[in-house]
């Protein structure tokens, strides 16, 4: 599918909506753009990959939180509460300081996708516009996307083409995320030493929220209506989305991986005789048919080209006399003329 061809509300996810078919295409890209509103779905900003943690203790500073005041000041808060009083008026109180120190994480995106019941059939929708949505905010960071299954600690996968989404399709079962999951998979990117820039969780809005998890993508079926119900929460934010569903037809499609446009039953026709790859093909002027010189036969055998205006038509089988041997072949409609 080209990008010209894409209404420009999805030209951004160019680059993933070109794997579908045109009314697939435009079906699940608008699905992505509906995700693409809800708050902190937008481009990621992973600029800076480090992280500052506390690792000991620094000096004694003038300010700071109470939590952090010396011992010895609390001391003399029993003995002269005045002086006490008097020291913070003035901002003579010590405080401890913890030494900072910068931890660098990954560029990376990980997503973990819920295969179990609970986000069978229309949840899987989301969940495709999800990992294109994570896909595109992981290029624009200059970052990587990776992806894996609750329900299968520690497997990871890319995300670079169609062959990914067919693969997280194929990712369904009968067994929900339990603790126990969620564990391995934390003890799975220490042992890996994966520190990923985000971490985001998709799946039921009920389903237990994993330590790492930056994001949390609650997907479910609204109380009323055929939408889904989709919430989104970070550390600082919650913030939710109705999300229309695409026609049943297409919606089937897509959750049976049928992205591609399918030929027609009788688009391939079989035909006895062996063709021979000796000579090149003969195309008719009107570029209707097609000929090839017979293998094991005196002749050739004529194919009509498929095409919107005409009707597609059988091949037809074209023989000279044995020991005849053409110096020039011409193909006249569906007639090849030897001289």
């Amino acid at each position: 599918m080209s990008d010209w061809s894409l209404p420009a509300a999805l030209r951004p996810w160019h680059h993933w909506l070109q794997w579908f078919r045109p009314d697939v295409a435009v079906a699940l890209g608008d699905l992505v753009r509906q995700l693409d509103t809800l708050p902190g779905l937008a481009a990621s900003r992973l600029h800076d990959t480090s992280v500052t943690e506390p690792d000991g203790l620094d000096d004694l500073r003038h300010r700071g939180p109470y939590p952090r005041l010396l011992a010895s000041e609390w001391l003399l808060a029993e003995a002269a509460p005045d002086e006490f009083l008097r020291r913070a008026v003035m901002g003579e109180h010590l405080f401890l300081m913890p030494r900072p120190r910068s931890r660098q994480v990954d560029r990376l995106i990980l997503a973990l996708f819920d295969a179990g019941p609970h986000q069978l059939g229309a949840p899987r929708l989301a969940h495709l516009a999800a990992w294109i949505l994570l896909a595109r905010r992981a290029e624009q960071a200059g970052a990587t996307l990776r992806w894996g299954v609750l329900q299968q600690p520690g497997a990871l996968h890319e995300a670079r083409e169609v062959r990914n989404l067919h693969d997280l399709l194929k990712q369904r079962g009968w067994t929900l995320p339990t603790p126990a999951h969620l564990q391995q998979w934390q003890q799975s990117l220490a042992d890996a030493a994966l520190n990923p820039a985000e971490c985001w969780q998709v799946g039921s809005p009920s389903a237990r929220a994993m330590p790492q998890a930056s994001h949390r993508l609650g997907i479910a079926r609204a109380l009323q209506g055929s939408d889904l119900d989709v919430l989104l929460e970070t550390r600082t934010r919650r913030s939710r989305l109705q999300l229309p569903l695409p026609p049943e037809p297409l919606a089937q499609d897509i959750l049976k991986g049928r992205f591609a446009p399918t030929a027609a039953s009788n688009a391939h026709q079989k035909n006895s005789g062996r063709l021979s790859i000796k000579q090149p093909p003969i195309l008719s002027p009107a570029g209707r048919h097609v000929a090839v010189r017979l293998l094991d036969a005196p002749g050739v055998m004529v194919f009509p080209i498929p095409g919107a205006n005409h009707a597609r038509g059988k091949a037809r089988r074209q023989l000279w006399p044995d020991g005849a041997q053409p110096l020039a072949l011409l193909l006249d409609g569906r007639t090849a003329l030897g001289y």
